[in-house]
């Protein structure tokens, strides 16, 4: 078990590595436009995810969250607004997970606890849980961001955990 977490964890770094090749090629006035979708365009949904895998769900209580095709501003925007640290803070945040992953004794790990603004009660769950959770949750919006750069003409990259190199066997 403990092996095809660390090669989960080992493909979430190596799919965004092929997501930030694909977003260097788009140009920034087409990055930064407004795409309708819930975070406006493909960087956000980025800074999204470096907020809540940096550990902070803090915002003041007036702030928008997600975006309409209206919105000029969404609270995710003011968390990282250089393009390139953006993507250097994602890489770091997927590869501190990956070596968390393969430090970690995973038979010695029971319950982790997550508590979130959303739920009145914390939630305990099983490692497992947590870590299916975390790439999970990183595919759900590596898909958003393959919806922004669709939707700007270009071709997504191919990102599937059937096409991950790890995933070659050996004979």
């Amino acid at each position: 078990m403990a092996n095809s977490l660390q090669h989960y964890a080992a493909y979430n770094v190596w799919a965004y590595g092929r997501l930030f090749q694909t977003l260097r090629t788009i140009p920034n006035d087409k990055y930064l436009s407004n795409q309708g979708l819930a975070f406006r365009y493909a960087r956000f949904v980025c800074d999204h995810e470096t907020h809540i895998s940096l550990g902070s769900h803090w915002r003041k209580p007036n702030d928008v969250l997600y975006s309409t095709p209206e919105s000029s501003e969404t609270y995710w925007e003011s968390i990282v607004t250089d393009r390139d640290d953006l993507e250097t803070k994602i890489k770091e945040q997927a590869q501190k997970f990956c070596d968390l992953i393969q430090a970690t004794d995973l038979n010695a790990v029971d319950v982790l606890v997550f508590p979130d603004e959303r739920y009145p009660e914390p939630r305990n769950v099983d490692y497992l849980t947590a870590i299916l959770h975390v790439v999970n949750h990183a595919t759900h919006h590596r898909g958003q961001i393959s919806a922004a750069i669709t939707r700007l003409g270009y071709e997504p990259p191919i990102m599937d955990l059937l096409y991950y190199p790890g995933n070659q066997l050996t004979k």
